[in-house]
């Protein structure tokens, strides 16, 4: 009885393993879906909803790119945003997301 018991216990465990595994394709979708529900916000609004502040901004031809450098969590992670002016005040609640893109493991940023 103990047998069939302990098998029911690992056959339990096994499957729960199974359902929390799962790919670095899968994680990385997971994460650029939460990224798209930021695109159309300021930078102002992601700034105060996820505390992941950039770490330097620069000038192109379609407006400005934020640099997120990753943090302790994801020491390795470099994130761009980059975002078009809504009107000309310069500040973090002016500029519009428009797109990410990153390089590294920033799926381990609070996002």
């Amino acid at each position: 009885m103990r047998f069939r018991v302990s098998l029911v216990a690992v056959g339990i465990l096994a499957a729960v393993g199974l359902t929390a595994c799962r790919t670095t394709a899968a994680v990385e979708q997971d994460f650029s879906t939460r990224l798209q529900g930021y695109k159309g916000g300021t930078i102002a609004q992601f700034i105060s909803r996820t505390t992941v502040t950039p770490s330097d901004a620069y000038p192109t031809s379609e407006g400005k790119v934020f640099v997120v450098s990753g943090d302790y969590r994801a020491p390795a992670c470099k994130m761009l945003i980059h975002a078009r002016a809504r009107d000309a005040s310069g500040t973090a609640d002016s500029w519009i997301i428009e797109r990410f893109t990153w390089v590294g493991p920033c799926i381990y940023l609070p996002i």
